[in-house]
Parts: structure tokens; sequence; C-alpha cells
């Protein structure tokens, strides 16, 4: 069986493209993870 989990977090910033830059190192780790699955 498959779980999709979802977390919302309250945040103040940055947003769209000061955003895209800030969490781009934490992105690349968590795509780099053994058990990362995702379909589009």
């Amino acid at each position: 069986m498959i779980y999709v989990l979802q977390v919302d977090f309250k945040m103040n910033g940055p947003f769209g493209d000061e955003m895209a830059e800030a969490f781009s190192d934490l992105a690349k780790s968590i795509n780099k993870g053994k058990n990362l699955c995702h379909q589009f």
C-alpha cells in the first residue's frame, strides 16, 4: 500500500524565485534519497 504524507508549515517567506534558490540545496539532498519515488 502506498501512502502520501503532506505536512504544511506556516512560513513568512521567502517565496517564489527566492524560495527556489533558498531551498535548492535541500531539494537536491532530498532527491538523492534511496527510497524517493515520485510520479507526475
